[in-house]
């Protein structure tokens, strides 16, 4: 299964969303998404190409992502991932729609046996 291009633009991190979408983010800031990357360091984890990219916002290639090369404020499996990035819609603000592809880009059959979208998508974010 194919995911949907990510849309072109800047990262602006969860925190520049809470100042209009403040119920939604303290909705996510109690999911399992918001501590993804924290989660990896239980399973010494955090290094492994082929957790690192599911587990932080904007990787490219879910499978290999650069520890060194972190940015901070993209850790944890942020707003952005799901809605792409944030910096035009913070300028011009509009309704983003959620491609499921995207989800099932980490949440695949190998990482997430049975994972059903329309199940989990009430509980995953917000």
């Amino acid at each position: 299964l194919e995911a949907p291009p990510v849309p072109a633009g800047k990262y602006a991190g969860a925190e520049s969303c809470r100042g209009c979408h403040e119920a939604i983010f303290d909705r996510w800031s109690k999911t399992a998404h918001a501590s993804a990357f924290a989660s990896l360091a239980d399973t010494d984890d955090w290094e492994n190409p082929k957790c690192v990219g599911c587990h932080m916002t904007g990787a490219t290639d879910k499978h290999w992502q650069n520890p060194t090369a972190l940015d901070p404020e993209r850790l944890n499996v942020q707003c952005e991932e799901c809605h792409g990035p944030g910096e035009a819609h913070a300028a011009a603000p509009g309704k983003i729609e959620v491609d499921p592809r995207r989800c099932r880009t980490c949440h695949d059959p190998e990482n997430s046996p049975g994972f059903d979208y329309a199940k989990y998508v009430v509980h995953g974010v917000h």
